[in-house]
């Protein structure tokens, strides 16, 4: 199963527990690498 990120759209995080933000999605290696905001 692929699973697909798109930036600017809201998650959920389950090793944080809580909703977080994809600002950054990058593809290394075969990898797919994400940046995340996560609000306070």
């Amino acid at each position: 199963m692929t699973l697909s990120v798109e930036n600017d759209n809201w998650y959920y995080s389950p090793e944080h527990g809580e909703l977080c933000r994809v600002i950054e999605t990058q593809t290394l290696w075969g990898e797919t690498f994400c940046r995340v905001w996560l609000p306070v």
